[in-house]
């Protein structure tokens, strides 16, 4: 054959076989000529091409279609097979990318696919009723990032990381690390090797900085977690008439925090009964929430942050603990943000949402779990419904 590539009368004699030829086909293992292959630019949406050819060729046709699965969670999601006389255009809707592959064209460049897709689109006018009756038909979601996922792997990380730092030689902050004798005397003094003390103290040092870090960062994240999982029951189990009456849903989503856990049995769907606020795990949160305004505001309380008495004779200070470099320069470093009690708060988070699941209707309670520990959501606006769109790890892979 005439190997010149017209993407004009490619396009324009493509033809859909029946996927029953298709796989016989395959079994017989017809042989192909060698060809082209390419993944799809940005010059043409996946949605737009698949909807083209399913208004001009009906539905997927390709025979691994076959092999498909009835879910997303596919390591192909849609294939076509059409031909242009003795040539096979394979077209592949992968999860990440859309491949393209045509038979009896080996040296296909560039310029020869991007001529082939602005004749697909110029295809498009062609079938404009039928590209509207497809698109009409779709079911539109629109897929968004889980807030109180992202705040909950936050979370995960920096704890361990803290609880990782704090289970090593020393602990913090109530022993602070033993520093080694610089000059006990004239002789110890002069055998004392003081790089290698100057390295040990800045080990230690850059260790209780960066608990200050981890420590003050999950002091902050804690109460906004806590939050994003509140705000998350309303926005998933927020009854129909309040949803839709935006002024009344933004009464709610704003009311102070322990009025909005008191109304969740009332203003939501799915609670079996009403949250238990005399609970010692309710009133754990409800402190932790109450933290929130000193730390979000850098609010300064002396008596909160305060970490010793200290007395003057006129100009001379008398303090009322023992001094010492450690303590002085690294051990109050931690006041106010202790490591041990920062992971207690963690734990008081963790509590309160497996407490607050519990007094969901099992099927509810089964779902939320389900749909706060993905990452990625659909939220379909026409029925105000979240869904659970693709699995958490996506199949993906390279043919040779």
């Amino acid at each position: 054959m005439d190997n010149a590539f017209s993407s004009s009368l490619f396009v324009q004699s493509l033809v859909a076989p029946d996927t029953r030829d298709l796989a016989g086909e395959w079994v017989s293992k017809r042989q192909r000529g060698k060809g082209s292959r390419w993944v799809l630019d940005t010059s043409l949406s996946p949605a737009d091409l698949y909807i083209y050819l399913k208004a001009r060729f009906g539905p997927p046709n390709g025979v691994m279609m076959i092999l498909r699965a009835p879910h997303s969670d596919n390591f192909i999601q849609w294939h076509y097979t059409l031909k242009s006389g003795i040539s096979d255009f394979e077209i592949l809707g992968l999860n990440t990318r859309t491949e393209f592959m045509i038979s009896e064209y080996d040296n296909l460049g560039e310029n020869d696919w991007s001529a082939l897709v602005a004749e697909i689109k110029r295809d498009f006018k062609r079938y404009g009723p039928k590209l509207k009756e497809v698109r009409k038909h779709l079911e539109h979601w629109r897929l968004f990032y889980n807030p109180y996922y992202r705040l909950k792997e936050i979370v995960r990380r920096c704890s361990g990381e803290l609880a990782e730092i704090i289970g090593q030689s020393f602990e913090l902050p109530v022993d602070p690390p033993a520093f080694p004798k610089i000059y006990t005397s004239a002789q110890e003094g002069l055998a004392e090797d003081f790089s290698e003390f100057s390295t040990k103290i800045q080990a230690i040092a850059d260790r209780y900085r960066r608990v200050q870090e981890v420590s003050t960062s999950l002091r902050l994240i804690c109460p906004v977690w806590a939050e994003a999982f509140v705000n998350f029951i309303i926005f998933a189990l927020c009854r129909e008439e309040i949803k839709k009456d935006r002024r009344i849903y933004r009464d709610f989503i704003t009311k102070d925090i322990d009025v909005r856990i008191k109304l969740l049995h009332i203003n939501c769907v799915g609670f079996k009964k009403p949250i238990d606020t005399s609970h010692q795990k309710f009133k754990s949160f409800h402190s932790l929430m109450n933290e929130r305004n000193d730390l979000l505001h850098g609010n300064i309380d002396p008596n909160k942050l305060g970490y010793e008495t200290v007395y003057f004779d006129g100009t001379i200070p008398l303090f009322t603990e023992p001094q010492g470099l450690a303590r002085n320069s690294l051990g109050v470093s931690l006041v106010g943000i202790e490591p041990d009690e920062t992971l207690k708060r963690v734990d008081i988070v963790h509590s309160f949402v497996d407490f607050t699941l519990g007094h969901l209707e099992r099927p509810y309670e089964e779902s939320l779990t389900l749909i706060l520990d993905r990452r990625d959501l659909g939220w379909r606006a026409e029925t105000n419904r979240i869904g659970v769109l693709f699995s958490d790890s996506i199949a993906e892979g390279f043919g040779r």
